[in-house]
């Protein structure tokens, strides 16, 4: 039995602006969890640099699918809990954090 665990962030419930893509996010990560047996992790796309929040790592992109329009999986590779401000912006350059 897969059990799902949704734990929202609050500071970052305002930013969901689309619902339906909101709706495909969650549906594309529960169908791959219980496809692959995964844990998944559902990021946002920073648009500046942020010390109060950590930051997810991402290689190349794993999935995309036409079911779950606008939605794509990445295997992740680090997190970084609070980076400094100089290395935040460098994560936001590298286009590869969450």
């Amino acid at each position: 039995m897969l059990k799902i665990w949704l734990w929202p962030s609050l500071q970052l419930i305002h930013r969901i602006g689309d619902d339906n893509l909101f709706r495909n996010t969650i549906n594309a990560a529960i169908w791959y969890a219980k496809e692959k047996n995964a844990l998944i992790i559902v990021g946002l796309k920073p648009t500046r640099p942020e010390t109060g929040y950590g930051y997810i790592k991402v290689d190349s992109e794993l999935h995309a699918s036409a079911a779950f329009e606008g939605v794509s999986i990445f295997p992740t590779t680090k997190f970084q809990e609070k980076p400094s401000l100089e290395t935040a912006k460098e994560y936001l350059a590298s286009g590869q954090f969450f």
